[in-house]
């Protein structure tokens, strides 16, 4: 039996947690030809949250001991944009089998210069040795 673990996105600004309503968040997965993929897109609600996307993982009993042949997670890579702010490119975002992972995404305000309009801030989340 497949089992399956979540994706949500809570996308705020400032180190007050103020909620982005209307941020449009890309979910694709790069497969083991190179390819990327589209798996979802979601938007924020007045209280930042997306809905969840689900995503096919490895069983949850591969997480549970130390594996040495394969990833005991699934993979996804996050891009989140919105109008008047920098834009977010998280990779290797980690979903384990029944969990739900909530990725906090703080967005910085864009300067009103035009130079300015598609600055991209990149996070890349190193795999885990369990």
């Amino acid at each position: 039996m497949q089992e399956y673990g979540s994706v949500v996105a809570q996308i705020v600004t400032s180190s007050a947690d103020i909620p982005i309503e209307g941020a449009a968040l890309t979910i694709t997965q790069t497969g083991a030809d190179g390819q990327t993929q589209l798996l979802a897109v979601r938007t924020s609600d007045e209280n930042g949250l997306t809905e969840p996307f689900y995503i096919e993982t490895p069983p949850e009993q591969s997480s549970q001991s130390y594996q040495t042949d394969h990833m005991p997670y699934a993979t996804v890579d996050l891009r989140i944009d919105r109008f008047g702010f920098d834009r977010i490119f998280v990779q290797g975002v980690q979903v384990f089998s029944n969990t739900k992972t909530l990725q906090q995404l703080l967005l910085i305000p864009t300067p009103t210069l035009p130079d300015s309009y598609m600055r991209t801030k990149n996070y890349v989340i190193p795999a885990q040795t369990l």
